[in-house]
């Protein structure tokens, strides 16, 4: 991790929500840990570009149940245990880098703090927080889905996060097969097969995928 004081430009163009109540500004490297189940949940980051995965491990364990993975970009936040009703000191779930990150922090004394002062903030945090909780059950309809179509949905996910104001994005190349396998909890062969009958291709040179949000967004997925 790479703390710094400078302001440096955010590749998404969103607003950090952040800004103007002094946050700490970090980095992480691709593939690096960010928060850890167990550890202290010292306040909440805003992330302001890359792409982070979390999990949340099941409350009851199943053998189909390795508890809830979700996928964060730029407009996120990321540490929401200071939100919870009973005070909470400790992180309910990991997050590591999938790509290099740059990230806002608010210790928890110091977002409080600020929560309670600037009502602008205030009402983004609870928009923001509305959202998650839709996605996160959007998610959860989509479990039974097809490996295609829940691919398809992904890689909207990740294009739209990675080039926000495009409608086709070149996703950065640690976001491999293997890494949407992880994502997803299949096999990299059914990756392979799905992004063929998805169309997505590879760059030219690269093994970097091109995705076009526009037509993946509007295609219905056969299943498989």
């Amino acid at each position: 991790m790479t703390t710094t004081s400078e302001r440096t430009t955010d590749r998404s163009g969103l607003l950090d929500p952040f800004a103007g109540h002094q946050p700490l500004h970090v980095r992480y490297a691709a593939g690096e840990l960010i928060t850890h189940v167990g550890s202290y949940a010292a306040g909440v980051y805003s992330i302001r570009n890359g792409l982070i995965q979390e999990i949340t491990p099941a409350r009851l364990p199943t053998p189909d149940d390795g508890g809830v993975i979700e996928l964060l970009g730029p407009g996120d936040l990321l540490g929401l245990e200071p939100f919870l009703p009973v005070a909470q000191e400790l992180h309910l779930s990991s997050s590591r880098a999938l790509t290099e990150t740059r990230l806002s922090f608010l210790e928890r004394s110091a977002l409080l703090a600020a929560i309670e002062r600037d009502e602008d903030l205030r009402t983004w945090i609870i928009g923001h927080l509305a959202e998650r909780l839709y996605r996160t059950r959007t998610d959860a309809s989509a479990r039974s889905a097809s490996a295609v179509e829940r691919l398809r949905v992904l890689l909207v996910r990740l294009g739209s996060a990675w080039a926000p104001a495009s409608e086709s994005a070149i996703l950065p190349e640690e976001i491999d097969r293997r890494v949407l396998s992880g994502l997803l909890g299949v096999s990299t062969s059914r990756i392979s097969q799905a992004l063929r009958t998805l169309g997505v291709t590879e760059a030219a040179g690269s093994l970097r995928l091109t995705v076009d949000v526009s037509a993946l967004r509007e295609e219905t997925a056969p299943r498989s």
